[in-house]
């Protein structure tokens, strides 16, 4: 009975625990959801749950876990619109905290360090002011800060130096007013370090090297003064990029050569002198950017580049002249069983020998009709299309008049464009014999089809049609040709039907 008794009291605590833990848990997100609409930057969103809102990310617990404010200028008609209003204690799960370009003013509050996961903070282009707040440094998830773009002023502070895991530092466009503090040399894992545009003062402190990983150094447009000792940063092996611009900086231009990884180096407007090699005694003030490496890297990217044209334009000209060559080879093939589209494709030259071919010497069992200037062959390509040749006779071709009449006719033939008048494709003009190449109407002509035998495939209603589209081309050739042309053999021999 005990033993019972123990067990279920043990399932009871469990039971309370697990009920007392999800009332806190649906509390703790009401707190959430009444800090967010209590800041005028959600005054549109009222009804809907605040993980719903694209500006707001939640976790599988429906924490918030990242604000990302998207302004687009509702923000500024209501004082209750800032960093102030929002409650950071009720957001122990957020790590993203993105306010970029909002135009906000006023203090960062202190109540920032209630964000202990916070991971990435970007509150640049506003208009903060205030000493910088140390409350920053009690961050100690943050990856990533950028607060560029402001007004802060005063020194910065020695807790920045507890942002153990702090990979990005942009403190650019501010009025900070102090020395490089010592504690950045504690900020181990910085790669890009961007102080540019500040009043900092004194000299380039010598920890910066041990920065290993800096490969952006940027303290431009400050005051710095004092002579820069090329050994306070040839440990920065990953420096690619240093600008120490725009100071008070003075002494002999340092040599960075022992830095091999450094791509751009501007030392201008600063009071930097050179030692002559001829005279030691002579120095001159440099007042130009100088850039190491990066003239060798611009003088190899142009001749990169004129080597790449040069390749590209032999690629071209072999390519050119290869396909030139094949077009060429392939050509005689192309002419004499391509398309029959133009006329100019196919004269004697070469058309007599496919047509040859193709009817075995105009034996008679191609022979298809006989009228009376010449005889109609039917013709297969090795393409697959079939034309119609009208051979002449051989004492058509010997009359001395024939020469100028048979080109005037193919003149006036190709010149024809009309649905019901054979189309011609071509001419052969041969020393041996001359015709012209027509489409193939399959169906022979009218005079086959009226015969008895075939009479029953044409009834009066085909007939009729026939007789229309005869017309239609008649009318074409007497009205609509220039000159007008006269056919004077209409039989029923000269009229072939298609399909």
């Amino acid at each position: 009975m005990w033993h019972t008794l123990t067990s279920s009291m043990q399932t009871l605590v469990v039971l309370i625990f697990i009920i007392s833990h999800a009332t806190a848990h649906d509390f703790h997100k009401s707190l959430e959801a009444k800090a967010l609409r209590a800041n005028f930057w959600w005054r549109r969103h009222t009804v809907s749950t605040h993980c719903t809102w694209p500006e707001i990310t939640c976790n599988k617990e429906q924490g918030v876990v990242k604000i990302h404010v998207n302004c687009k200028g509702f923000c500024f008609i209501n004082d209750r619109c800032g960093m102030k209003w929002l409650e950071f204690y009720y957001f122990p799960n957020l790590k993203v905290l993105f306010i970029d370009n909002c135009s906000l003013g006023g203090i960062i509050p202190e109540k920032i360090r209630n964000l202990p996961q916070l991971e990435y903070l970007d509150i640049s282009y506003n208009n903060f002011n205030g000493i910088l707040p140390s409350q920053i440094g009690s961050l100690k998830n943050l990856l990533a800060l950028y607060l560029s773009q402001n007004g802060f002023t005063g020194p910065i502070s020695s807790r920045f130096g507890h942002l153990n895991r702090l990979k990005m530092l942009t403190l650019a466009k501010n009025r900070i007013n102090s020395s490089i503090p010592q504690c950045i040399s504690k900020l181990k894992d910085v790669e890009p370090l961007d102080l540019s545009c500040n009043d900092l003062v004194a000299v380039v402190p010598p920890n910066l090297r041990k920065l290993s990983r800096l490969f952006h150094l940027d303290i431009s447009s400050n005051q710095l003064s004092g002579v820069i000792l090329p050994s306070e940063l040839t440990r920065c092996f990953a420096l690619e990029y240093l600008d120490l611009s725009s100071n008070n900086l003075v002494g002999e231009r340092p040599n960075f050569s022992n830095i091999p990884s450094l791509v751009f180096l501007n030392l201008s407007e600063n009071h930097l002198t050179e030692q002559l090699k001829n005279n030691s005694s002579t120095r001159r003030v440099l007042n130009e950017g100088y850039q190491q490496r990066f003239q060798i890297l611009f003088y190899f990217d142009i001749f990169l580049f004129i080597m790449v044209g040069y390749v590209f334009l032999v690629v071209v000209y072999i390519c050119y002249h290869h396909h030139k060559a094949k077009k060429k080879k392939i050509q005689p093939e192309v002419n004499r069983h391509g398309d029959m589209g133009s006329i100019l494709n196919y004269d004697g030259r070469i058309a007599y020998k496919d047509f040859k071919k193709a009817t075995e010497d105009f034996d008679l069992k191609y022979c298809i009709g006989t009228g009376g200037y010449g005889s109609v062959y039917e013709a297969k390509l090795p393409n697959g299309k079939t034309f119609a040749l009208k051979k002449l006779h051989r004492y058509e071709v010997e009359q001395p008049t024939f020469d100028r009449s048979f080109r005037n006719e193919v003149l006036v033939l190709t010149n024809l464009r009309h649905k019901n008048i054979m189309k011609l494709y071509g001419f052969c003009f041969h020393k041996k014999c001359n015709f012209l190449v027509y489409e193939c109407m399959e169906n022979g002509s009218l005079f086959c089809a009226l015969r008895d035998v075939e009479a029953v495939k044409v009834d009066w209603i085909m007939r009729v049609n026939i007789l229309k589209e005869v017309a239609d081309a008649l009318a074409y050739m007497h009205h609509d040709c220039n000159p007008p042309i006269i056919h004077r053999d209409i039989l029923s021999n000269n009229i072939l039907l298609n399909s």
